[in-house]
């Protein structure tokens, strides 16, 4: 830890030259412990300043283009602290003063204690990938087929300021960021110099409401954002020019970029359209066939164990642990794969390669079996002799090793083995416009494949190869035939025009106080923001003011809060704890003003203890044992047990859950009274984004007194403060109280995908659902009497998003039941979900 300390001192020291201003809080830096197994890392100012970094880089040995995936991690997510740290506007400098880190204000006018929260993530990881590439340790910006994937972007007319700049749903998704993203920064910082680059962030933070992209593109740069996105996708088509797409038979589509994995005659891979279940494919390379399925294989590449296959992920194995591992279609673990990144795995099970995830923070460090390889810095290949081959970096040399034995080098920071046969080891490497694959035969080296969009390839035969390759839409599988040529490995020449200040960082020990203690969440407790909401409604002035404490893990938060609405007044404290396996939460508040037509006590309680029994992946049994003391006396007060079980699988960008069981089964106490229940739902993805569910759900109460709020509560709509055995009818006008209560129903949705996005209009339309579904209640009365009620919904469902990055849906829906003396209603439901 503390040669990260003195690097992360190092990048910091660099930073501020850069992006020319210094941190105005203290920067939190966490490493993640071999129970959180995630190819990942986080920067964010809330709740504090503060950057976690996970140990899971071996998931991804080549994606990065690196010799070392801490190093990446610090770059990259120091450069997110810098960008989001800055308030150059005197409102939002002396509001983080007192707010600290709330997202947003509204104290008469619009806060923004932390402006530069609202950046395009296109800019900010775009950005953090130019900053991750300059310090002599690779980055995504010399990866090949990254650069391909964004000249095919610009080839196809993509790079617009409305597609760049919005949060889409079209491919690459997310990673258009960190791509396209990266080489527009890139672009940047040829032109204009790193520093002027980095500086754009500082310059962004001096708006008071921060959402002028132009505004501020043109000071920093001198055109607006729209004209330098024009420019750039000139820049890139230019660069395009000689892109050679790869030509074959095409046998299929997908949007996610995996490794193939060759074994027993068969080339394996997962494809998926990003909307429903993913496909495990099988290639037989005896019959030229391809046998393609559904599966619930999470997205990654494939392995075969005995019969069964597997794909190598990072989720939950135990409730407390994130682990990578081989998991099959269920979630279910080859548990001698357990924090294991593995390479290779004989049908047999008797022969492993794989990665030590414990000793992989820094590099991945390889293992056959038992033996030790050491560490390496690209995936490792198996021929069918036995013989092992795999990549180190030495500088800026890529040396490659067959059997701990070098036998080839280039300059270049990606590529790694595909293949090997009798003719010489296959390799994916950079073209002057992409990757491709390369030959290497004693000594020699040979490009196979005219292609500049060569993502993997294995070989068919000694003239054909099954080709994954990539263009401006997804990814294709393609038969293609081998055509030798002369051609070099392409080292890509970046100039990032480094000032003299910002020298590459040497990482040479020197003396560190080392100073160590162990950590408490509750004595590091800080101080993390203020959030206050003033209104004024019926002449009467309302606020609601949260006061908030974390700790850097996020391990235990503390609440001070007061709230008034009407003429309700009540002011608290609330403390949670997520450190263990138990989570627990309290809150206690006390009664300021009430109305006077309200049987109230002077104070009120909730508390909760959950504790997970299971989780695996999709599947999950959780227990909670939660209590609340309302300050209305005739409210409900229930003492709640409830047990959860669920299976719950969303592939990609799927609107809706593609496959999912859901059982919830309560006991409750209130006031002398007891109740219990159990609520099922069940839902399945028909394909074509067409979605089916059903639920099925009953409670039942002893009721032993008369009483307003006595029994199990049925109410339009779900609130957080129900308890586990409340019911919603949404055609319901006012809250009903019932003895017992029998929910039957189904519903159907079909996705639509009609969008429309904007640059400079703040709200854009991502797509849209139509639904419809029926529900029957029978409910049984306090006077043991009952009732059958019908409600019909048709509903429309628009994914909405705001500022270009928050999504907010958006449903109308009519409701109809013939039972109820206002049989019709139409709402509208604002979907918000953090």
């Amino acid at each position: 830890p503390y040669d990260v300390l003195y690097k992360e001192n190092k990048v910091i020291d660099q930073y501020e030259k850069s992006f020319g201003y210094s941190l105005d809080d203290k920067l939190y830096l966490a490493l993640l412990s071999n129970n959180n197994q995630i190819a990942n890392a986080f920067s964010t100012q809330t709740p504090l300043n503060m950057q976690v970094d996970y140990i899971g880089g071996a998931l991804h040995p080549d994606y990065f283009a690196s010799k070392s995936w801490l190093n990446t991690l610090l770059y990259h997510e120091s450069a997110h602290n810098f960008q989001i740290n800055p308030k150059k506007n005197l409102l939002s400098r002396y509001a983080h003063k007192i707010f600290k880190n709330s997202f947003y204000n509204g104290i008469l006018i619009p806060i923004f204690p932390v402006p530069n929260n609202l950046c395009s993530p296109f800019n900010l990881e775009g950005n953090a990938v130019l900053n991750e590439s300059w310090h002599e340790n690779g980055g995504r910006l010399y990866n090949g087929t990254l650069l391909a994937l964004a000249l095919t972007q610009a080839k196809n007319g993509y790079i617009t300021p409305q597609r760049t700049y919005n949060q889409h749903l079209y491919f690459p998704y997310e990673s258009h960021n960190y791509i396209v993203g990266g080489y527009f920064w890139y672009y940047l910082s040829q032109k204009y110099g790193l520093n002027r680059a980095n500086r754009y962030f500082y310059n962004f933070s001096g708006q008071w409401i921060p959402i002028f992209t132009n505004n501020i593109f043109k000071e920093t740069f001198g055109v607006d954002y729209e004209k330098a996105i024009k420019d750039y996708s000139k820049w890139l088509k230019k660069r395009a020019k000689g892109f050679i797409a790869t030509k074959g038979k095409t046998l299929l589509r997908s949007k996610n970029m995996t490794k193939l994995t060759k074994i027993d005659n068969q080339i394996l891979f997962l494809s998926s359209d990003d909307r429903t279940l993913p496909q495990l494919n099988r290639y037989d390379l005896k019959t030229d066939s391809l046998i393609s399925k559904k599966s619930t294989l999470k997205i990654g590449r494939v392995f075969k164990v005995g019969k069964s296959y597997y794909s190598l992920a990072s989720s939950y194995a135990t409730p407390t642990k994130i682990k990578i591992a081989l998991y099959d279609e269920n979630g279910n673990i080859y548990k001698k794969s357990i924090s294991k990144a593995i390479q290779y795995i004989s049908p047999d099970k008797k022969d492993m390669i794989y990665f030590d995830i414990n000793r992989s923070f820094n590099h991945p460090f390889a293992l056959h079996n038992s033996k030790e390889i050491g560490y390496v810095n690209s995936s490792i290949f198996r021929d069918k002799n036995g013989s092992i081959y795999y990549f180190k970096q030495q500088k800026q040399k890529r040396v490659l090793y067959k059997d701990n034995t070098p036998v080839f080098s280039f300059r270049g920071w990606f590529g790694f083995v595909s293949d090997v046969d009798k003719d010489g080891i296959y390799i994916i490497a950079n073209t002057k416009l992409g990757s491709s694959l390369f030959r290497i035969k004693e000594g020699k080296l040979t490009r196979v494949l005219a292609g500049d969009d060569v993502i993997d390839a294995k070989l068919i035969d000694q003239n054909r190869a099954f080709v994954e390759s990539v263009d401006g839409d997804g990814v294709s599988y393609k038969i293609v035939k081998l055509t030798p040529m002369i051609d070099d490995i392409y080292f890509p020449k970046y100039s990032f025009k480094v000032n003299d200040t910002l020298k590459i960082a040497s990482f040479q020990k020197e003396n560190l106080q080392k100073t160590s203690h162990s950590y408490t969440p509750i004595s590091n407790l800080h101080y993390s923001a203020t959030d206050a909401m003033i209104n004024y409604t019926d002449g009467s002035i309302g606020y609601d003011i949260s006061i908030r404490f974390r700790d850097p893990l996020m391990q235990n938060s503390l609440s001070i809060f007061a709230t008034k609405f009407d003429n309700d007044s009540i002011a608290g404290v609330g403390y949670d704890n997520m450190q263990y396996r138990t989570k627990f939460g309290v809150g206690v508040y006390g009664v300021l003003d009430s109305d006077v037509n309200t049987s109230s006590r002077d104070f009120g309680f909730h508390g909760y203890i959950k504790y997970p029994l299971f989780q695996k992946m999709y599947k999950k049994i959780d227990t909670k044992l939660s209590y609340t003391l309302n300050s209305d006396k005739d409210a409900k007060s229930p003492l709640t047990l409830t047990l959860s079980l669920s299976d719950k699988r969303v592939f990609g960008h799927s609107m809706y859950i593609n496959y999912g069981n859901f059982l919830d089964i309560s006991y409750s106490l209130d006031r002398g009274e007891s109740s219990y229940g159990a609520k099922s739902y069940f839902a399945r993805d028909l394909g074509k984004e067409w979605y089916f569910n059903c639920n099925l759900s009953s409670a039942y109460s002893n009721l032993k007194k008369s009483g307003k709020k006595r029994g199990i509560k049925i109410n339009s709509y779900q609130s957080s403060l129900d308890d586990a055995l409340s019911f919603v009818m949404p055609s319901l006008k006012d809250d009903l109280y019932a003895k017992s209560i029998i929910k039957a129903g189904a519903g159907i949705k079909k996705v639509l995908n009609f969008d429309k996005y904007f640059f400079t209009f703040p709200i854009s339309l991502r797509r849209e659902a139509i639904y419809a579904k029926y529900n029957y209640y029978n409910i049984g009365f306090k006077d043991d009497s009952s009732g059958s009620f019908n409600e019909f919904t048709l509903g429309l469902k628009a994914d909405m998003l705001y500022f270009n990055s928050l999504p907010l849906p958006i449903s109308i829906e009519y409701l109809y039941n013939p039972d109820l003396k206002n049989s019709s209603d139409l709402r509208v439901i604002f979907d918000i979900s953090f």
